[in-house]
């Protein structure tokens, strides 16, 4: 036996340990640290900026024409865009996971290269921007003026030249965006009454700034080749690009020569000053920031995927500290939105219960074993077996992440599992007389193949998690090979160093007593005489409880078909959801204003909420955009947002101060402006990366083209279903039809009539009106850009536009209300695109433990199918598409089934026999019942945690009943009867049974107890997995030999112990055998050809 060969040299076995030790450790300094392994689907975000054009212009002229290419590309789930009334256009294409992102990203170019030729000349002279699109934003940094010495324009300027580039050159940092930016740019004002008085078009002013703001490149002279007296080179500058206001408001724009009636008349010049004023002005003014209600400008600083979100946190804290020192004085930042605080708490938090796991698994070892010798060799196993898992995960790419130290949670009680055995069982020979390492030696002899078994056991019900896909499979498999890698290398460890010391440290009774056991004695020895005591009563009371079972073991299996039936049942009426909620550390809120509502509005009414929120105890900062969706991504002047931060979770103990309390106790604080606008504050999304805020959303698309006003009437049948829906806390859409708008008609045969172009008109009404990009001027080593618009008063009210001119052929100028009849309408303040179809988009945020989100889903889907018209259909998005499609997929339902038939064929190897396995199996309803019980008890539902803990749970309920099988089996191939083989096998593994439940169960107390960062997710899988195993303890340790009992009497009847049935026995081996692996590779071929699409 191999365990011989380390039992005769411990040095060796020492070393083994060792190694896979400092592996590990080195390992531990390298992996990466995040909050998940990488679940967020991979986006390639497609922006374009059309100057002026309403949302529907956008919609139409590029949005369609780009979607139509785009739509299909390799890989691609669903695209979703929207288009604001400011001409922004934004489409981001999500990506099947896994899906390489470079890739990704050249398919995207090439196809929006084909929408190229199709979309407007000003939009092709611009460009449009097409880059990968980071999951979420890591923090963000904002700047201040607390003096108000320095405006936005300042500001956000400072930021972008001397800030935004020293961060982008950081290690790890993928994107930075500006929140509230103000570039500067040129703008020149114009008066339309000045230019019509002098002749000019908008037309004109814009000729004359593209000829007389251009880049010259003059040469040089007396350049080779040159004659050969030339003996210096002179290079040739001149003011081509200008730099500041005051050239360009010198910019000529008319000449007016001598006439016939004053010859003799200087020639005067008409300059752009003389018809506007010319100033260092933004580019965009339709969106504002505050921070804690100063005004603020913010960079949102985005992760690298697959770094280290704290370190990379850190560098950007330690470089932004070290730029501050060279703000002018009265600027100021602060770091109000940041992630990293909730991934560091959590990790910590787990690291937290790894230690207390151990402390707790550890007393148990000690009350059982009553040795310091006999505790310290199982602890030992401890941090060779979780140590050692890093290095393997270093190998295979993962991340130090809460799924991944979850799954080392969970080990700590597996791995003390397998040296708990083996000392027991050392122990055990001990006291029959034998010398240490005899007892070793005899102890391995019966321990190796459940030792082995148990590893078997435990990796194989992993081994169906490896072909899962999407979201569920990145969880599960993280999960599955940490905890499996721990398992075996525990199983290593058992079978060399355990042993190894069992034969150096323990002792046979009655040996002399070294200090530490006598302090040991004398001070619990007490305990251990009382607990020896009760545990011999309880021994002989658990015998007489086995007899009676196996006497009247048809009652026991009826009562365990009441329990398969009672588990199906809570199975199906249990919520179930997908991943919990979580508090992160912040919220969000969302502002919508009436239709129509000014940005000036949209300030005014965000300060009053931002100082009620603010007073609510438990929010420390509030971060406000007003103009900008984040929900959306979009610009509109009635829409805003405000990402709440919670104060830090150690100030946030009490239930009272949780975000899921903090969201109505904020909802409450400012319902009184509800009377204003529709406020709404929402969780944070449980998977950062898919989405902005929790909840789900749901696509209503519009499939007939009724128009926005059908859209939006439709839209609003499906969200007055909510109070119909119990459960449903919030269902609300921010889609609008009624904004008002101007409809410029344009009398087409007037403008023929009067020699006009139509494109002048059109240019007339976009630079004044709108605002027209013409090209680009050089800035404190920048490109700006150079824009002209009518002054605001010209803007303000319809009337104004009659002042507008536009000149014919002969250069007349013809006034803009001759030839357009301005009307009210109502249309979209911005258009949703989803798959191609026009779209609203409906939120929904519903409580778990009323309305699971599988339930919600459900729900939504019958009530659209009720209330609306056959031309609108619905589309899931977001979390909720990922959950739908993930739950359809084949491979995911058979996870646990799967599960199950591996630990049987595993076992079936094992024991060369098809009965003794289902002995083994027939507990895990037993172990399912008691941890849905659990969820019910501790009202966490069935979520992706509790699914990975159920999976869990088929391996260690096994792993008990193997130990009763094992000496069972043996002591009645030994001769003795079925009944007396299995009394006895259950009296004699009665204790390391309980000591190796116990020291699980207590392993994963401080899951179910769990506090702070991540409690959600720890205590999901800690109570399933906690409830599972204290069941099937309590109710495995006398239903495993009834299983047993049954099937070894059936075993032995005469039927089948014939030739026949030996034949059918080894012909069903080879069946099993071939399908097995038949099934094997048919999942791995489909897994490996599905590739980047899960």
């Amino acid at each position: 036996m191999i365990s011989n060969f380390f039992i005769d040299r411990p040095i060796f076995a020492a070393v083994v340990s060792v190694f896979l030790t400092i592996a590990g450790a080195l390992a531990l300094i390298t992996l990466p640290i995040a909050q998940y392994p990488p679940v967020a689907p991979p986006t390639v975000q497609v922006s374009v900026v059309y100057p002026g054009a309403s949302a529907q212009v956008v919609a139409n002229t590029i949005a369609a024409p780009i979607e139509q290419q785009v739509n299909g590309v390799e890989n691609m789930l669903f695209m979703s865009s929207t288009c604001d009334n400011t001409g922004l256009y934004n489409l981001t294409i999500t990506f099947a996971l896994n899906t390489d992102l470079n890739t990704a990203l050249v398919a995207v170019q090439n196809r929006v290269n084909l929408a190229m030729p199709q979309l407007p000349k000003q939009v092709q002279k611009q460009g449009l921007m097409i880059k990968k699109k980071a999951p979420q934003i890591l923090l963000s940094i904002n700047f201040t003026s607390a003096d108000g010495h320095y405006d936005d324009i300042f500001l956000s300027n400072y930021a972008t030249i001397h800030v935004k580039d020293e961060l982008f050159r950081l290690e790890g940092v993928g994107d930075i965006t500006m929140m509230g930016q103000r570039d500067y740019a040129i703008r020149a004002w114009l008066d339309p009454q000045k230019l019509a008085s002098l002749g000019l078009s908008s037309n004109d002013v814009v000729n004359a700034i593209q000829q007389q703001n251009a880049p010259l490149a003059a040469g040089k002279l007396g350049q080779a080749p040159s004659p050969e007296i030339t003996e210096t080179q002179y290079p040739f500058n001149a003011l081509g690009r200008l730099e500041t206001p005051e050239q360009f408001g010198d910019i000529i724009l008319k000449t007016v020569t001598a006439s016939d009636k004053a010859p003799n008349t200087t020639p005067k010049f008409v300059r752009l000053k003389d018809v506007g004023r010319v100033e260092l002005g933004a580019l965009r003014y339709d969106m504002s920031a505050t921070v804690d209600g100063l005004p603020s400008v913010a960079l949102a600083v985005f992760q690298l995927p697959g770094t280290n979100a704290l370190d990379v946190a850190d560098r950007v804290k330690k470089k932004i500290q070290q730029l501050a020192k060279n703000f002018p004085p009265g600027m100021e930042y602060s770091i109000v939105y940041d992630t990293t605080p909730f991934i560091s708490e959590s990790i910590a938090e787990v690291f937290k219960t790894l230690r207390d796991a151990i402390i707790l698994v550890g007393i148990v070892v000690l009350v059982f074993l009553q040795s310091w010798r006999a505790t310290l060799i199982p602890l030992i196993a401890v941090p060779v077996a979780i140590i050692g898992t890093f290095a393997v995960m270093a190998l295979l790419g993962y991340s130090i992440n809460n799924i991944s130290l979850f799954g080392l949670v969970l080990a700590i009680g597996i791995v003390v599992d397998d040296a708990i055995v083996v000392v027991e069982n050392v122990e055990r020979w001990l006291h029959k007389g034998a010398t240490p390492r005899e007892a070793a030696r005899n102890a391995m002899k019966e321990v190796t193949g459940p030792v082995i078994a148990v590893a078997l056991v435990l990796c194989a019900v992993f081994i169906p998690c490896t072909f899962i896909s999407g979201i569920t499979g990145q969880f599960f498999k993280q999960f599955a090979v940490t905890i499996s890698v721990s398992t075996v290398l525990s199983a290593i460890n058992s079978l060399t160093l355990s042993p190894a010391l069992a034969a150096i440290l323990l002792k046979p009774p009655g040996t002399k007593k070294d200090p530490f056991q006598f302090l040991l004695d004398l001070f619990l020895g007490w305990f251990f005489w009382l607990f020896e005591k009760t545990f011999g009563i309880g021994t002989n009371v658990y015998g007489w409880m086995v007899t009676k079972c196996l006497r009247y073991c048809f009652l026991v299996l009826a009562f365990y078909l009441f329990i398969v039936f009672a588990t199906v049942g809570l199975f199906a009426k249990i919520p179930k959801g997908f991943v919990p909620n979580q508090d992160q550390g912040w919220l969000l809120m969302n502002v919508l204003l009436p239709d129509g509502a000014s940005l000036q509005r949209s300030q005014e009414l965000m300060a009053q909420i931002e100082k009620a929120t603010l007073k609510v105890p438990g929010v420390a900062h509030t971060f406000t955009t007003s103009g900008f969706s984040f929900l959306y991504n979009a610009f509109a002047s009635n829409n805003a947002s405000m990402f709440v931060t919670l104060a830090p979770f150690n100030e946030r103990k009490s239930k009272e101060l949780s975000a899921t309390a903090l969201t109505f106790k904020i909802n409450e604080t400012i319902k009184e402006f509800n009377r204003e606008a529709k406020v709404q504050v929402l969780p944070t999304p449980p998977v950062p990366g898919i989405g902005i805020a929790g909840g789900f959303q749901l696509m209503v698309e519009d499939r007939g083209d009724l128009g926005a006003a059908s859209l939006e009437k439709e839209t609003q049948k499906l969200v007055d279903q909510r109070s119909s829906i119990a459960g449903m806390y919030a269902l609300f859409t921010l889609y609008q039809a009624q904004t008002p708008q101007l409809f410029a008609d344009i009398d087409r045969s007037k403008v023929n009539a009067l020699q006009i172009k139509m494109q002048d008109v059109n240019n007339a009404m976009n630079s004044l009106i709108g605002s027209v990009f013409i090209n680009n001027f050089n800035a404190f080593g920048r490109f700006w850009q150079v824009t002209i618009m009518a002054e605001p008063e010209f803007r303000a009210k319809p009337e104004n536009l009659a002042l507008i001119n536009v000149a014919n052929t002969k250069g007349q100028m013809v006034p803009l209300s001759t030839i357009v009849n301005f009307t009210n309408t109502n249309g979209p303040n911005m258009v949703i695109r989803y798959n191609l179809y026009p779209s609203s988009q409906i939120i929904g945020i519903n409580l778990p433990w009323i309305l699971s989100s599988a339930d919600a889903v459900t729900k939504m889907e019958e009530k659209s199918l009720e209330v609306l018209s056959p031309s609108m259909k619905t589309e899931w998005t977001g979390l909720s598409f990922l959950q739908i499609m993930e739950s359809q997929d084949l491979r995911n339902k058979l996870v646990f089934p799967l599960s199950v038939i591996f630990v049987f064929l595993v076992l079936s190897a094992q024991y060369e026999s098809w009965g003794l396995p289902l002995a083994v199996i027939l507990v895990v309803p037993v172990c399912i019942f008691s941890a849905l019980i659990g969820t019910i008890v501790g009202r966490t539902g069935i979520n992706l945690f509790t699914e990975i803990g159920l999976v869990v749970l088929v391996g260690l309920c096994s792993k008990n009943s193997i130990l009763i099988i094992e000496f069972a089996k043996q002591l009645h191939e030994e001769g003795k009867s079925v009944t007396d083989a299995t009394v006895e096998a259950c009296k004699l593994r009665l204790r390391p049974i309980l000591m190796t439940s116990f020291a699980f169960i207590l392993g994963v107390v401080p899951l179910v107890i769990a506090e702070g960062a991540g409690s959600e997710m720890r205590q999901a899988l800690g109570v399933a997995v906690f409830s599972g195993m204290l069941g099937v303890t309590l109710m495995g340790i006398l239903f495993t030999p009834v299983f047993f009992y049954v099937i070894e009497s059936i075993g032995n009847l005469p039927l089948f112990k014939t030739k026949t049935a030996i034949a059918i026995n080894k012909g069903a081996t080879k069946f099993i055998s071939i399908s097995t692996m038949g099934l094997l590779t048919t999942l791995r071929k489909k897994n490996l050809n599905k590739g980047g699409a899960e």
